[in-house]
């Protein structure tokens, strides 16, 4: 009988099953750097092929030409083995009065084993790199502070005039939880609310270091 070997790619973001997984959840680099570095692990006794490349947002689009690259681009990490991947800006590229915002993606590649009609499992990780100009003057605790509030009707919308993005996880209105998500540099996101008005809301937030913040008591100007 031939050797039948299926191949699933399954694009993920969280590492909880995953027999690779990454020592933090996003990667800050700041313009001064020479370089930013996140580690990536083998949890298994198996060696993982890893390639890593960089996308603008869309997982399912090529790996876009950006000005920024990964190294190494692929490697063999043995089993209960770490190594440090490095995200290289090259330059040019990025606007400098805004903070940019591409993804990683690591992909796990096991060695096929010898045995016939074998299932091989892939899983991606894919996590969030802010490239943070050196001139914005702000951190992202003080970017959260500015954060406005607006609500019309039965909308809710969280207006952005910082250059940072904001990473919002949940806001709790009234007793509920609503999921959210960023919003970008001087830009807005907009909520569906089940009642007109909403004096105060909460929000929950992620830091740089991928933590998660409870910010309470925050006053909606409503019209």
């Amino acid at each position: 009988m031939n050797k039948i070997f299926f191949y699933l790619l399954l694009c993920v973001v969280s590492t909880a099953h995953s027999a690779i997984n990454l020592g933090q959840t996003r990667v800050i680099y700041n313009e001064n750097d020479k370089a930013a570095m996140f580690d990536v692990n083998n949890n298994t006794d198996k060696p993982y092929m890893v390639q890593t490349w960089l996308d603008n947002g869309n997982p399912d689009e090529t790996p876009a030409n950006l000005p920024m690259l990964i190294t190494p681009p692929i490697l063999k990490l043995d089993g209960h083995k770490s190594a440090v991947l490095r995200a290289i800006y090259q330059g040019n590229g990025f606007p400098e009065d805004v903070e940019s915002v591409v993804w990683i993606n690591v992909q796990e590649i096991p060695t096929i084993e010898n045995e016939e009609n074998t299932l091989q499992l892939a899983q991606r990780i894919r996590i969030k790199l802010f490239y943070r100009p050196v001139g914005l003057n702000m951190t992202l605790p003080e970017a959260v502070e500015k954060l406005q509030w607006q609500c019309h009707g039965h909308t809710l919308r969280a207006v952005n005039a910082t250059p940072l993005h904001i990473s919002l996880t949940q806001l709790h209105i009234n007793g509920q939880n609503i999921d959210a998500d960023m919003v970008n540099p001087h830009g807005e996101r907009t909520f569906a609310l089940s009642q007109q008005k909403v004096s105060h809301i909460g929000f929950s937030w992620v830091d740089d270091y991928g933590g998660t913040n409870a910010v309470n008591n925050v006053p909606v100007s409503c019209n």
